[in-house]
């Protein structure tokens, strides 16, 4: 394989890299990093940035692999909490090509080992074979729409957006501005924009940006999950 590139066995290997996170958790406190979740219902749309850019420089920063791995992550701790009912989910994308891919959606989650692994062989495939470009903005409309009208559907009590992104935005002429008034569009579902590539740029954002949280390290991921609920670190007021 060609540096940056990510097989099938790379990608078991990403698959294992984020069940080892979890099994590094000693405190029982962080067993479940939806536990501030268990307080009412919510509907989460996971966004992946799954663009040119994710496998381009994946062996610069490991930013594909760090995406496979948050991927993962959610959908074995999500699909738990989908079953007991307090969680509806969906894993979806965004590249140059399409702003709404949806890889699964509310309706349909992956129940299984081999469903999730199909999922992560969609999104590789994805940055490899999409047009180059930036449809990151529309897409956190989009996902905040779908999980506006799932809200409104089936009763629940919050919606939200966590967006997984390598901040590539300076590539595309997106601003912070831009970004801030892109993120107030999405009116009463909050946005949390983790970056998880380009650590400057990341860095810089976050200073600026309330709703977006740096996430260099695949192992953080759990506590960042925990603050984004405890804590609602990005309420629209503050975005």
């Amino acid at each position: 394989s060609e540096q940056g590139e990510l097989d099938d066995g790379k990608i078991v290997d990403a698959m294992l890299g984020a069940k080892r996170v979890f099994k590094r958790r000693v405190d029982p406190a962080d067993e479940d990093m939806f536990a501030m979740s268990k307080q009412g219902n919510k509907v989460i749309s996971f966004l992946f940035d799954v663009s040119a850019s994710m496998y381009r420089f994946n062996g610069v920063d490991g930013r594909l692999k760090r995406a496979c791995e948050c991927a993962v992550m959610v959908m074995e701790s999500a699909y738990e909490m989908a079953q007991s009912g307090l969680l509806k989910f969906e894993i979806c994308g965004h590249s140059g090509d399409d702003s709404s891919i949806i890889f699964s959606s509310f309706e349909s989650v992956p129940k299984n080992e081999n469903e999730r692994f199909k999922i992560i062989q969609r999104m590789i495939a994805s940055t490899q074979y999409c047009s180059s470009g930036d449809t990151s903005l529309k897409a956190l409309q989009d996902a905040a729409e779908r999980v506006r009208k799932e809200v409104s559907n089936n009763g629940k009590s919050e919606g939200l957006v966590l967006a997984f992104s390598d901040a590539n935005f300076k590539r595309y002429g997106i601003t912070e501005h831009t970004l801030r008034e892109a993120l107030s569009y999405t009116k009463n579902i909050d946005v949390a924009l983790i970056l998880i590539g380009s650590p400057e740029e990341a860095m810089q954002l976050s200073s600026t940006v309330k709703a977006a949280v740096p996430a260099m390290d695949t192992a953080d991921m759990p506590n960042i999950f925990r603050d984004i609920f405890q804590n609602s670190i990005a309420p629209q007021a503050s975005l």
